[in-house]
């Protein structure tokens, strides 16, 4: 079934493709119906955090009694390379599971994972006898009214759905990702989605009790060591990955001439702005000021000053989320989000004649442009441990916390190690300012500014 969604790209239509998140939240829904019906579904949808619904066909589907709807072999060797578990399990009686798998399909923007098999076993779980305690409900039983009753509500819900990791998945060994050590690679953004899916079949079927769902990739090893996973601190195969559950393949050329034509419909739609706010106040500020409108003349002054006023340039979607959650919204300023072609877009919003340039975005990123890096894609260059293991130098860590520094694999992860030291504040300023001056200088004395962020320690270098 394919995926018919395109994107125009360099006079070219690229059709888009689905990440591993987006297959493993569509087979979770599969087994998990599976499980609770005895019948697999002939075909898994899946609106996307994109806006963007997927329709799958499910493959390799098999239920523990042996109902399959492809040829494959099942076997008990081949459910405890799933899951893990032994035969003498439940006094050696076989397990009741479903499970039910996803093809990748990337589009046309190929890469390792691109046909990779993305599986799911979802099994019931006992809600009070989980053995991590995922699949109980604890800790709320103090609140009483409606707000308790909706907290505990919530919390039943998000841990009825027990979400582990199996082959080809891999396991965090380095601090600073998106899990925690020792957890399976499954990101938050896929997890979303796999406990939607699953919370919205469990409802469909009328069944309130709590579900193991286990995703794994046979291939998956295999494929993870043709990345960087095991440089970054992934080991044992592919991370289940994507923020908006869609891929969308983009040359970098035509990513930044789109990001340039979006500056430029920024900027015609703040002249309409600035237009109708001097046809309100007046034709002119000798015209306010003649009939002693000084509120509307010093308006008119400000506006003229600041020329088409302020654009604010984020990366991706942690800047978009951190400006919706921290409420750092300037009226009718426009937001565009640049990727990583920082420079481009700084650019041309001073061509444009933007009087004040903000950048927000994830300190991964940011932190680059304190080496003058204004093309963030790590194909072009990273440099972000050096750049801390430089400013903390200079700030007087010591030779072994730069090494730490340097052996680490993500900007939290750094920050971790600096605030350690205690020499988070004075590094990660220092790591700000200089960003900033490699800014300003790009943006030719307009008035600029950065906030930088992290998920983990939120603003940094204030």
């Amino acid at each position: 079934m394919a995926f018919e969604h395109y994107i125009r790209s360099d006079g070219k239509n690229l059709r888009m493709g689905y990440t591993t998140g987006t297959c493993a939240a569509l087979a979770a829904a599969g087994a998990a119906e599976a499980l609770l019906t005895g019948h697999f579904p002939k075909v898994l949808s899946l609106m996307t955090p994109k806006g963007i619904e997927v329709f799958v066909r499910p493959e390799e589907c098999c239920l523990s009694g042996g109902q399959k709807n492809t040829g494959r072999a099942e076997s008990r060797a081949d459910e405890r390379r799933v899951t893990g578990k032994a035969d003498s399990q439940a006094g050696g009686q076989k397990s009741e599971w479903a499970r039910c798998g996803v093809r990748k399909d990337a589009g046309d923007d190929a890469d390792v994972t691109d046909g990779l098999l993305i599986m799911a076993q979802a099994e019931r779980c006992d809600l009070t006898s989980a053995p991590d305690g995922a699949c109980h409900d604890r800790g709320h039983s103090d609140l009483h009214g409606e707000a308790g009753r909706e907290l505990r509500s919530k919390t039943y819900n998000s841990e009825r759905v027990r979400i582990l990791g199996g082959e080809g998945i891999g396991r965090v060994t380095k601090p600073g990702l998106d899990q925690k050590v020792g957890e399976a690679a499954i990101n938050r953004v896929p997890r979303q989605l796999i406990r939607r899916e699953v919370l919205r079949v469990c409802e469909e079927q009328g069944y309130e009790g709590g579900i193991t769902i286990t995703i794994y990739a046979p291939d998956g090893e295999a494929a993870a060591k043709k990345t960087l996973n095991e440089r970054l601190g992934i080991e044992g195969g592919i991370s289940i990955i994507g923020t908006s559950g869609i891929v969308e393949p983009m040359s970098m050329k035509a990513y930044a001439d789109s990001v340039r034509l979006e500056i430029r419909q920024a900027a015609a739609q703040v002249s309409e702005i600035y237009s109708e706010t001097v046809g309100t106040h007046g034709k002119s500020q000798a015209a306010a000021e003649l009939l002693g409108n000084r509120k509307a003349a010093a308006r008119i002054r400000e506006i003229e000053k600041s020329r088409k006023g302020t654009i604010i340039l984020t990366p991706g979607n942690y800047g978009l989320s951190y400006l919706e959650q921290n409420g750092k919204d300037i009226p009718d300023a426009p937001v565009v989000v640049c990727s990583n072609f920082i420079g481009d877009a700084v650019d041309e919003a001073v061509s444009c004649g933007f009087g004040r340039i903000i950048l927000v975005g994830h300190a991964g990123k940011l932190v680059k442009l304190a080496a003058g890096i204004m093309n963030t894609h790590s194909s072009v260059a990273d440099g972000r441990t050096e750049i801390f293991t430089a400013h903390a130098a200079v700030n007087g860590a010591s030779e072994e916390t730069c090494r730490r520094l340097m052996d680490a694999v993500t900007t939290d992860a750094c920050i971790s190690i600096l605030m350690e030291e205690g020499l988070a504040e004075k590094v990660l300023c220092s790591i700000r300012d200089m960003a900033l001056d490699h800014l300003r200088r790009r943006c030719a004395g307009i008035s600029c500014d950065i906030i930088m962020f992290s998920n983990e320690y939120g603003e940094l270098g204030r």
